[in-house]
């Protein structure tokens, strides 16, 4: 149904290399506001109140039934 090919549009090697440019993207990856590290927030969060759920209400569950 889908079909994705992983090549560029167009390929042009970088020059010389950028340090501040190559911080920039590792920053958009993995950094401190990063794609991965709010993903791992937002599932330790639900995690986290979903415990608290089970505990709080398990016990009356298991009693209505």
């Amino acid at each position: 149904m889908f079909y994705h090919a992983k090549k560029l549009q167009y390929f042009r090697p970088p020059e010389k290399p950028d340090a501040v440019y190559a911080n920039k993207i590792q920053e958009l990856i993995g950094g401190t506001f990063g794609e991965m590290t709010v993903m791992m927030q937002y599932l330790l969060s639900v995690l986290a109140n979903l415990k608290v759920y089970l505990c709080k209400y398990s016990q009356g569950f298991a009693r209505t039934q």
